[in-house]
């Protein structure tokens, strides 16, 4: 890496590629402005493709600004023409209008596509989408109100598809929760056939027993905790079994001889 040729190579005005890859070259040579970077090297150094920097090779050397000596079975040895750079820079700040590089054509073209990418992206307002073409259309959203309710074909669709569900019922939680959620939608009667068509079935979750004292018979409810956590329990070894039978037994004849 020499400073002092990357200092010299940074005030060209080039196109993006072709800029990128001149100083990747320079960050590479030596301070005569020798370098033998590999072809991958200089992609992940610049970002570009192998495409742009083959065309971006093809410029600098078309404006005279690299010197490349190709090899075959060896790396390509690429100088930069320092002479050639500090004047190509002294032109294009004596005269009124820049010169312009001699770009090619895929070149131009990248260059032209990224461009037209960047600016649709900074131009294009929040939460716009695409289409086929190279407008953008902004989709009108906006929150629940508190006095939305379905449309009648709506409500008779939601009742012939779900009847297993209380529709009025799913009308004023699916309301209340975009109401307290303060979420804009684009077309609430298809969020709300989406609600529909994921809601889970009603009365499909058997509801818990609560363990009490009261359904056991008055029986001592540690047995019945016993008794309980013996029938659910998954299979244990040999000894576990024993030692819950041995414990069980205990407590029923304790439970037996307080009652006698």
């Amino acid at each position: 890496m020499s400073n002092a040729v990357t200092n010299r190579c940074r005030d060209a005005v080039l196109p993006p590629p072709a800029k990128a890859v001149l100083m990747c070259l320079a960050d590479r040579a030596d301070d005569l402005g020798v370098c033998w970077p590999a072809q991958s090297y200089i992609s992940r150094w610049t970002c570009y493709g192998r495409t742009a920097v083959i065309s971006a090779v093809r410029c600098l050397e078309e404006n005279g600004l690299i010197t490349v000596s190709r090899q075959n079975g060896r790396g390509n040895r690429t100088t930069i023409n320092l002479v050639a750079v500090d004047a190509y820079i002294l032109q294009q700040s004596t005269t009124s209008t820049p010169q312009q590089p001699v770009v090619p054509a895929d070149v131009e073209q990248f260059a032209s596509r990224t461009t037209h990418i960047s600016e649709a992206h900074r131009t294009s307002p929040p939460g716009a989408h695409k289409t086929s073409g190279s407008s953008y259309i902004k989709k009108d959203r906006k929150p629940i109100s508190a006095e939305w309710s379905p449309t009648t074909e709506l409500l008779a669709w939601a009742r012939s598809g779900r009847p297993d569900l209380a529709i009025e019922l799913v009308v004023e939680v699916f309301r209340n929760h975009y109401l307290a959620a303060g979420d804009a939608k684009a077309d609430w009667d298809a969020c709300f056939r989406t609600w529909v068509l994921r809601e889970r079935i009603q009365g499909t979750s058997p509801s818990p027993k609560p363990c009490s004292a009261s359904a056991s018979n008055g029986r001592d409810p540690a047995l019945v905790k016993i008794e309980t956590d013996w029938a659910r329990a998954a299979p244990q070894p040999s000894l576990v079994r024993e030692q819950l039978k041995e414990l069980r037994n205990s407590f029923a004849r304790a439970s037996g001889g307080g009652r006698r």
